[in-house]
């Protein structure tokens, strides 16, 4: 996959530090303008030393949003460098015209990334506005920023879909209790449209039976640059998360099925939705246990983050 696509859960970093990487959520419109917006977490364009509120004006220089971060597009290269000395080796040879039309799909691909190069190419986008780092009214955590999006850039589509492809083999077996997962196991790859925020009165309503012990769990997956697709299961309770001495905060909490991480380093930012097209929130931070993967992976609502919005900017957001 080339890295610079529509579709969600691409690597997006700063202009001014390409190398901190994250994943951009969700595309959103505004129901009082024509303009185009995007949402991520707030710790991908600020360092984590800046607590302190951000609304952007002219006044202002722009923190600037690039799709993809160096490391993501340094890794793309490699995968086309490599895919087009297989195809030029003497063992595709005998593979004739199909050989041929890899090759020339390759150096297309490595044309594109290398006008990709300067960091001005990547531009998509600048943060407007983030709220400061702490918690909001029922102890959620406030995480997220609000990106203004060059619509020049994405003349493809700004609809919110995720492409289900490799589905690690670890998790194929506990999706098979959602009987809608039936829809992607076949012929893969699939778009999956996000179509809407669950609302916070019916985050734990879907539960489907899990295994042979009669445990319930309520099955979600995200794609993001770090672990691109995986799927875990949403804790039925809200969980609790220290931030200081003093302060606690509400989270969502995801627990990884087994063997498999759910998330990781650059996953923050990432839409977590169930098959069915509901978004239930947007990965802000994870545990890493002792065989260093993630065992917990924290979601805020993406219901509450549009009522924030709402309430401090008067912007009244919805799913593209």
């Amino acid at each position: 996959m080339l890295p610079f696509t529509a579709t969600l859960g691409q690597s997006i970093a700063t202009a001014k530090d390409e190398y901190r990487e994250g994943t951009f959520a969700l595309f959103l419109n505004d129901s009082g303008s024509s303009k185009l917006f995007g949402l991520t977490c707030r710790h991908v364009p600020f360092p984590d030393s800046n607590k302190a509120a951000y609304k952007w004006n002219e006044v202002l220089p722009k923190i600037e949003i690039i799709q993809p971060g160096a490391e993501t597009l340094n890794e793309r290269r490699g995968d086309v460098k490599g895919a087009l000395e297989a195809w030029n080796s003497p063992a595709a040879n005998g593979f004739g015209d199909v050989a041929e039309t890899h090759r020339i799909q390759a150096k297309k691909n490595l044309e594109t990334i290398k006008s990709l190069e300067e960091v001005s190419t990547r531009v998509v986008g600048h943060v407007i506005f983030s709220p400061a780092y702490e918690l909001f009214e029922s102890k959620w955590v406030e995480d997220f920023a609000v990106i203004e999006l060059d619509k020049e850039k994405f003349k493809n589509g700004t609809k919110n879909v995720v492409i289900i492809d490799s589905i690690p083999w670890e998790q194929q077996h506990a999706l098979k209790v959602d009987k809608n997962f039936n829809l992607f196991r076949n012929n893969p790859p699939h778009l999956l449209p996000l179509h809407s925020a669950v609302p916070m009165t019916k985050l734990f309503d879907k539960k489907w039976k899990l295994d042979s012990d009669g445990d319930y769990f309520q099955v979600v997956g995200k794609r993001g640059m770090g672990t691109r697709l995986t799927f875990g299961y949403l804790n039925d309770v809200v969980s609790i998360q220290r931030l200081s001495r003093d302060d606690y905060s509400q989270e969502l909490c995801i627990s990884s099925f087994k063997h498999t991480a759910f998330s990781r380093k650059g996953d923050s930012g990432s839409a977590v939705f169930d098959v069915q097209g509901n978004v239930y929130g947007m990965i802000t931070s994870g545990h890493t246990g002792l065989i260093n993967r993630t065992d917990i992976t924290y979601v805020t609502p993406l219901d509450r983050i549009l009522a924030r919005i709402e309430k401090d900017e008067g912007r009244r957001f919805e799913l593209a």
